[in-house]
Order: structure tokens, then sequence, then C-alpha cells
């Protein structure tokens, strides 16, 4: 497969995730609701799901949730308490890798998934992803500059009720922006 075929199956791939987002909440909902003592207590948190380990760094459930779709960015609007119990039970059933953003919402996932997860913060991992002027209050417009990726991380670090990230990465590439600068950015906020 050539890498125009992939994108192109890449891309069919996400639209059907992104219209399936309600059959997900269904699988969901058919479990019972995760009680806050059994989500605590829990004596193995990865339970029986199978891990992969990204660049010899960082361990993860293979099934990972994506929490744009919480934000209504498909349509839809969601109830706060329900995509923090969804979280949640995502966790109850194995998951450790939890993808957001500081453009989704603009803001408000990256706020449920920190208040979802903060009682188990230290048995997940939670990925987010700077690159466009949210902080300048342009969401829709490119903004990789050095000044902008550390208060959108320092942003991010807040709303996620952490003081680290797992895995940060560049959302979008910003061609005004050399990809040294953006990663010599990224390493200094690493050390």
């Amino acid at each position: 497969m050539n890498r125009r075929d992939f994108l192109k199956l890449s891309s069919m791939t996400a639209l059907l995730a992104a219209r399936e987002w309600t059959g997900l909440s269904k699988v969901f909902a058919q479990f019972p609701s995760p009680s806050k003592s059994n989500y605590l207590s829990r004596s193995n948190p990865l339970g029986n799901m199978e891990h992969r380990n990204l660049g010899g760094l960082l361990n993860v459930s293979v099934i990972g949730l994506g929490c744009l779709p919480m934000v209504g960015y498909y349509g839809g609007k969601y109830e706060k308490k329900d995509m923090i119990a969804l979280i949640r039970h995502a966790y109850e059933k194995g998951v450790t890798f939890f993808d957001t953003a500081e453009v989704y919402g603009p803001y408000t996932s990256e706020e449920w998934v920190g208040e979802a997860l903060a009682p188990f913060r230290d048995k997940v991992r939670i990925g987010t992803k700077f690159g466009f002027g949210v902080e300048e209050k342009q969401p829709t417009a490119l903004n990789s500059r050095p000044d902008h990726i550390r208060r959108a991380v320092e942003g991010s670090l807040r709303r996620l009720r952490t003081d680290h990230i797992d895995l940060l990465y560049q959302h979008r590439v910003d061609p005004n922006v050399p990809m040294e600068e953006v990663a010599g950015t990224v390493k200094d906020l690493m050390q």
C-alpha cells in the first residue's frame, strides 16, 4: 500500500470512528458504573488488557481513549459527569492511555481528563498536544512558537492536574517555525 492509499484508508477509518462514538458509549454503558471504592482499590489496575511499549519508554494499553469526541466535536452534547464516568470506566476495563489536547473544547477535554484520572494518575499515561493558537484566542491558527509551547504546556499541566505529561506532541506542523526550534523547546521542557 502506498502512502496516498494509506492516508485515504486512515481518513475513512477516522470518519467511521467518529460516527461510531455513540456506539462506543453504548458498549461502556452495558457494564455497571464503577464505584469510587472500586476504581481506587483495584489490586491489578491493568486488568487483562494487552500492553505495548512505545519507544522503549512508555508502557500503554493497546486500546487508548481519545477524548476529543467528549466535547461534542463530532456532534452531540455530553455532560461532564457522564464523560468523567466514561473515562473512569475505561480505566476499570484496563485502558491506561488517554489522549487529549488543549484545543479540544478548547481546554474542556483536558480539564475533564485531569479530574477523572486524578485518583489514579500514577497508573495511567496521558498524551496531549500543542500547536494551535488557543492561548492567543486563535484556536484555528497554527502556533508552535517556543513562547506559545511553554504557555500551552503550563496550561495543560494545570488543567490535567499533574506535574508531568507522559506524551507531548505537536498537533499540526507550523510552517512558520523551524522544526529544530520546536524540538529544542520540547527538549528543554522535558529537562
